[in-house]
């Protein structure tokens, strides 16, 4: 009788499954976002996210028109990419647009790339029914876009080299491809749902979005040999590793005395293509110290031990479709893009600095790290007066490059 009902038990949990991916499926057949996608769009916040990179002189009008001519042509092979779908503002529904006719295609094409300077008010950037658009103006590209559609690596690895810096040596990753293994994913998902739930809620306070009167990111680069060099002593250990160590100690000594831990994300992105934003993540508690090396060791330890939640993560929402809660107990965000160990370049044109504008976050902080030109470009969006931002920069003065470290311009005005 009583393996009777434990084989009740599992044809019941896979029915629901089964029920469940049917539901998903249909659900995307009708173009309507869920999981990842969904959850990047949210009643009190416009999910964009803003990238802008500053040019080592003005850009003209050939390159302006180099970027048109190759979107044009990526756009009548591949009018079904995300770039071209028809979205609506703070809805999880997207259509197809016809393109059949060139006029259709350059009546789009002038509403993506235009040649003007992007406004300083958050949000404030006409994108109609887009859900990515370039501008040009100057020295500076700024690439704004609905994270709903569209994750940081495809951005960066499909996109941005392609068009505005195709020139670029850029670095391959082997991204993990997820696969379904029946029972053994199902016990990962188990696992890592007893983990969420043993983990404790946020140590740090939020500024929610609707109450931050403005958001002034910071802004650093620091030069790729520092986390080379621990590295010869960490061989066998992860750059990122490395790298979210050396931010995570200056975090705490910046925070206040009462905070002992943080608990923190790292977003890994994925070679699946279900949905729009394909990533999984391992988030851990790490306890507060100021000693590098044991937050490396404790940090590489955290990996090891969560490293299955990176599908379990995915399985959970992109392919069943739900929302993660596990957003309401993150303290630290962790997004690392390497893209070039050189330099990000298009002709004589060369990128020399860059920044990422995220205020919608859920977390109080979020770290967004961009490799090129020998240096960590890292943007750090702080959302929590439990951290002091001035004691922050002047900590990231003592390892960053001179004066790379800056606060940037407010885009929150009431």
């Amino acid at each position: 009788m009583k393996h009777n009902n434990i084989f009740l038990m599992i044809i019941s949990i896979y029915t629901l499954i089964l029920l469940r991916l049917i539901y998903v499926e249909y659900k995307k057949k009708n173009n309507i976002l869920l999981g990842n996608d969904r959850s990047m769009i949210s009643d009190d916040f416009k999910g964009y996210f803003l990238l802008n990179y500053f040019f080592n002189k003005d850009l003209d009008d050939d390159y302006y028109n180099n970027i048109y001519n190759k979107i044009f042509k990526f756009m009548n092979s591949n009018p079904k990419d995300i770039l071209f779908l028809k979205v609506k503002e703070n809805s999880y529904i997207y259509e197809y647009r016809d393109l059949k006719t060139n006029k259709s295609k350059h009546n789009l094409l002038k509403k993506i790339l235009v040649k003007d300077k992007i406004s300083e008010k958050w949000g404030d950037w006409n994108m109609e029914d887009i859900p990515i658009k370039i501008f040009i103006h100057k020295n500076k590209l700024s690439i704004t876009g609905s994270h709903a559609y569209i994750d940081g690596y495809t951005l960066m690895n499909k996109y941005f080299i392609k068009f505005i810096c195709p020139d670029t040596n850029k670095i391959k990753i082997n991204l993990l491809k997820f696969k379904y293994n029946p029972l053994l994913c199902e016990f990962y998902v188990l696992k890592s749902f007893y983990n969420s739930i043993k983990m404790n809620y946020r140590n740090l306070d939020l500024i929610k979005w609707n109450k931050r009167k403005s958001m002034r990111s910071i802004t650093c680069d620091i030069s790729i040999n520092i986390i080379k060099n621990k590295k010869l002593k960490y061989k066998n250990y992860k750059y990122s590793t490395i790298l979210a160590s050396i931010y995570l100690r200056l975090l705490f000594l910046s925070c206040k005395n009462k905070i002992k831990s943080l608990n923190i994300l790292f977003i890994v992105a994925l070679k699946n293509k279900s949905s729009f934003n394909n990533f999984g993540f391992i988030s851990f508690k790490v306890n507060k110290t100021d000693n590098l090396n044991k937050l490396i060791e404790d940090i590489e330890l955290g990996i090891k031990n969560n490293y299955d939640m990176i599908e379990t993560s995915y399985i959970y929402t992109n392919l069943i479709g739900l929302n993660n809660n596990l957003y309401d107990k993150i303290d630290c965000v962790f997004s690392f893009i390497p893209v070039s160990n050189g330099d990000l370049v298009c002709g004589s044109y060369k990128v020399v600095d860059c920044n990422l504008v995220f205020p919608y976050s859920t977390a109080p902080i979020y770290i967004f790290s961009s490799s090129f030109s020998g240096y960590e470009h890292c943007t750090m969006n702080i959302c929590s007066s439990d951290v002091d931002k001035n004691k922050l920069i002047d900590l990231l003065k003592e390892i960053s490059k001179k004066n790379s470290v800056k606060l940037s311009k407010d885009y929150i005005k009431k």
